[in-house]
């Protein structure tokens, strides 16, 4: 998918991450995390020890994949960690049969976001958490629990759950146009095209908020 660049984009180097630049400082700095710590590994997975336990045995395989993934990341192995997110992010497939796939992968997306943001690309992390978003959506639509789907579409309810991100991002001001874009995506099909979604935030976070502010208030009316 064209639109993984951004991804790539929005996170700094190795060096500039603060990872040792060679592979014996990397390879020392993740026997020291490994050794300090099953406990940060426990802390780090979270929920995500019990997906198969949520969502059935067809989501197994993703399961191990995306802890691993987790893991690499939380003890250094940053490169790695971002070719497995990938792999899964292109393969749909593996992310278990298709009514629990919607929800598999925005976890998939969270944790990008949360890698994102441990990396220090706060900004970075706004295009996978509303990805996410949006999947979490989908899945309680497609299983009919419209009421809670609605819910999760309201002004109020994206606000509260994006305002803290966009805190952290220094993005605030982007927030109203942000919102637009994406409770009016959820109203049609187009939202479900996640590359063209993608894409679209990125050109809105990268506009100045008068100017996204503007546009999306112009649309929305």
């Amino acid at each position: 998918m064209a639109w993984w660049a951004f991804f790539r984009g929005r996170r700094r180097g190795d060096a500039a991450n603060g990872e040792p630049s060679t592979v014996a400082g990397r390879a020392a700095r993740i026997r020291r995390d490994l050794a300090a710590d099953g406990e940060a590994a426990a802390e780090a997975i979270g929920d995500l020890k019990h997906l198969e336990q949520r969502y059935g045995p067809s989501v197994a395989p993703a399961a191990v994949r995306l802890r691993s993934a987790v893991l690499m990341h939380r003890f250094g192995r940053k490169s790695e960690a971002w070719e497995m997110f990938r792999r899964l992010i292109e393969d749909p497939a593996a992310c278990g049969d298709p009514t629990v796939r919607p929800i598999v992968q925005s976890e998939i997306y969270n944790r990008m976001r949360m890698a994102l943001e441990r990396e220090g690309c706060v900004q970075g992390a706004v295009t996978p958490a509303v990805l996410a978003y949006v999947l979490r959506v989908w899945y309680v639509a497609d299983l009919g629990r419209e009421h809670e789907a609605a819910q999760l579409r309201t002004p109020e309810r994206f606000e509260k759950h994006f305002t803290p991100l966009l805190t952290r991002a220094r993005l605030t001001a982007h927030l109203a146009a942000l919102r637009s874009l994406v409770l009016s995506r959820l109203k049609s099909d187009e939202g479900r095209n996640l590359g063209r979604l993608a894409e679209d935030v990125e050109q809105l976070l990268a506009k100045p908020a008068t100017a996204a502010s503007g546009s999306r208030g112009r649309e929305a009316g």
